[in-house]
């Protein structure tokens, strides 16, 4: 009798993954009996089947006694970003409008192994630095609420094996069996190929992406203690101070920068466009302007400051309302984006919000408000105010008279004694 060690160690492996497996089901059976479960179905009606598989998770949902909401979305494709992420971007879109309305603490995905490698792969061939080889997290925070993916330390083929022998049926999506879309072709392609020489590939794959990302986690917090030292604030804006920013080795200032777009939830511009932004800054003068933008965020340098902020602050006086009210002596002006909190003008009880005003100077910076008024193009000067904050800026006038002290506040977010909270 000829004994395969290869064959007996994966039976082993395979029974010790598959106990693993049933022991993780069970214990939160045990440990949350009471937790309230909501099954959401997401249709994308891109498949003829679609309806069939919302009706077969209705009645699983039935079956099991479990609260069942299907999410009909409608999926907008564009060359852009292509059908798979515009499909992912609506699926997202319905489980956020869910979770927001019901108030539900935390949202479960099935991201399996197999689900994490493929996504390091694709990574890997569209370009992307360390951050991207991190790949799929088990938890991570998306617009206020935790999502949770305890099926990442599985592979596909444990989990279709417990659902067999659970005698639990499953719907199969065969629009993953066309090999039109990346993921689909390394699924079908090069996967197969690597486990085929490498049995247990994409277990050991998994655990080094868990690896890569507690050593990113690491590097993240050394870089986010060294920005904390060398940030200062204004007018509720964080920046960079350009003389601290540049005595940093080179290779430093590049990992820094790009570690502020990610940790901030927006993509990083490519090294190429970082790169010429650092040069830039190693021939800065006093009177330079220099910026980096992208379609989420931009960076502006303004006398000697590094400024990061969403774009999202362009639109606070674009197609914006504004609520003005008064609470504890304060005048507040609220929008969805930010709010101006004013201290000193509402103290007469004749002083009504009836009499108040805001204006937007919105590139106007030569005019006059008032005749005997400085020009607000010296008052910004005197306050050394960015360029690209003057827009933001709200002009506060009581009755028609303009209301606006031309004098630094002591707080290190107020300009004209107004704090300034920007919301997102």
């Amino acid at each position: 009798m000829t004994l395969n060690i290869d064959n007996l160690c994966e039976k082993i492996h395979a029974l010790r993954k598959l106990h693993a497996l049933d022991e993780f089901v069970l214990s939160y059976r045990i440990r949350f009996p009471d937790i309230k479960l909501t099954v959401i179905h997401v249709d994308h009606q891109l498949q003829s089947d679609s309806s069939t598989w919302a009706s077969f998770c209705h009645n699983l949902c039935i079956d099991n006694n479990v609260v069942y909401q299907c999410l009909p979305v409608q999926v907008l494709d564009s060359k852009r970003k292509g059908l798979e992420a515009a499909a992912r971007d609506a699926r997202y879109t319905a489980f956020t409008n869910v979770m927001r309305a019901k108030k539900h603490a935390c949202l479960l995905l099935a991201h399996h192994a197999n689900d994490q490698v493929e996504t390091v792969f694709m990574r890997l061939i569209q370009g992307t630095g360390i951050h991207g080889l991190c790949g799929i997290h088990e938890t991570t925070n998306r617009d206020g609420y935790l999502i949770f993916r305890p099926l990442l330390q599985f592979s596909k083929y444990e989990l279709e094996n417990l659902c067999e022998n659970l005698n639990q049926p499953h719907c199969i999506d065969y629009s993953n069996t066309s090999q039109k879309m990346t993921r689909n072709h390394l699924r079908h392609k090069l996967i197969p190929l690597l486990e085929q020489k490498w049995p247990a590939c994409i277990d050991t794959i998994s655990k080094q992406v868990m690896v890569c990302q507690e050593e990113v986690q690491g590097f993240s917090d050394v870089l986010s203690f060294q920005y904390m030292s060398l940030k200062g604030s204004y007018a509720g804006l964080d920046y960079l101070p350009t003389d601290s920013f540049n005595q940093l080795t080179r290779q430093n200032r590049l990992v820094l920068l790009r570690w502020l777009f990610i940790k901030s939830g927006f993509y990083s511009p490519s090294h190429k466009r970082l790169q010429c932004f650092l040069s830039q800054l190693n021939a800065y003068q006093s009177d330079s302007a220099i910026s980096l933008i992208t379609k989420q965020c931009r960076l502006e340098v303004d006398r000697g400051r590094i400024f990061f902020f969403s774009n999202i602050f362009y639109k606070c006086t674009k197609d914006q309302s504004f609520e003005i009210v008064k609470k504890d002596g304060l005048l507040i002006v609220r929008s969805s984006l930010v709010d101006f909190i004013f201290r000193p003008y509402i103290d007469k009880a004749s002083h009504s919000l009836d009499d108040v005003a805001i204006l937007f100077v919105d590139g106007h910076y030569g005019k006059k408000l008032l005749q005997k008024s400085k020009k607000t193009k010296n008052i910004y000067q005197e306050l050394d105010m960015p360029k690209f904050l003057r827009p933001f800026y709200p002009w506060l006038l009581i009755r028609g008279e303009y209301k606006c002290y031309a004098q630094k506040s002591t707080s290190s977010n107020s300009l004209f004694n107004v704090d300034i909270n920007w919301k997102q």
